[in-house]
C-alpha cells in the first residue's frame, strides 16, 4: 500500500466533510472504493492525537484512481488547510528522471504521461469524447493540449482526425482522446 500523511492544526471533525467525498465509515477507518481493476480501495484513518490523516492506496491503481486520489487529498487539504507528506506514494518519474508523487508533482506527471499517449495513439483509431459524448471517431493525425489552469480539467484540447467524412477537427475543454480497437 502507497501511503500519504495529512498533518493538520486546531481540532477537526471529519466525518460529515468526508462522507461528501464518497467514503464510508468502517471498522475504525473511512473507505472508498476505487476502479474494479484497482487492487482495493482507499482507506483513511484519523488519527486526533496526532493531528493527522493517514490516507493509504493500492499500488495497483489506474490513471483514473490516480486523478481521483489526487483530487481527495487536494480536496482534504484545502478543507483543513493541512500539510501534506506524500512520499510513501511514488507513483512515477518526469521527464526528467525525477521522482513523482500522487501529490507533489502529480500533474505535471499526468501531463507528461498524457502527451506520451497520446503521441502514440497518432496514426490509430480513436474516439474523440466530451463526457458520455462521443464527437466523433477516426484516425487521430494532431493532437494538442493548451494549459489554462493548474489541473488538467479546464485545459482546451484541440485534435484532428481523418473519419468517413474527411478531416475533422474537434475543440473544447475536457475532451478526451480514447484508442478504438473495432474497425
Amino acid at each position: 500500500m502507497l501511503s500519504v500523511i495529512i498533518k493538520y492544526t486546531g481540532e477537526k471533525m471529519f466525518f460529515s466533510y468526508i462522507s461528501t467525498l464518497g467514503f464510508s465509515y468502517d471498522q475504525n477507518s473511512y473507505r472508498l472504493a476505487l476502479s474494479k481493476r484497482a487492487g482495493g480501495p482507499v482507506v483513511l484513518t484519523h488519527q486526533p492525537e496526532l493531528k493527522k490523516l493517514i490516507l493509504q492506496f493500492p499500488k495497483e491503481v489506474t490513471m483514473e484512481d490516480c486523478k481521483t486520489i489526487n483530487e481527495i487529498i487536494t480536496s482534504i487539504t484545502n478543507e483543513i488547510k493541512g500539510d501534506v507528506d506524500d512520499q510513501g506514494a511514488h507513483i512515477g518519474y518526469d521527464k526528467h528522471g525525477k521522482e513523482i508523487y500522487i501529490y507533489h508533482g502529480f500533474y505535471k506527471w499526468s501531463d507528461f504521461i498524457n502527451k506520451a499517449k497520446h503521441r502514440s495513439l497518432e496514426g490509430h483509431k480513436v474516439s474523440v469524447l466530451h463526457g458520455e459524448n462521443e464527437l466523433g471517431e477516426g484516425i487521430l493525425l494532431t493532437y494538442e493540449r493548451r494549459k489554462i489552469s493548474n489541473d488538467q480539467r479546464g485545459d482546451i484540447v484541440s485534435c484532428t482526425l481523418i473519419t468517413k467524412e474527411g478531416e475533422q477537427s474537434f475543440y473544447g475543454e475536457a475532451i478526451e482522446v480514447i484508442p478504438i480497437t473495432q474497425w
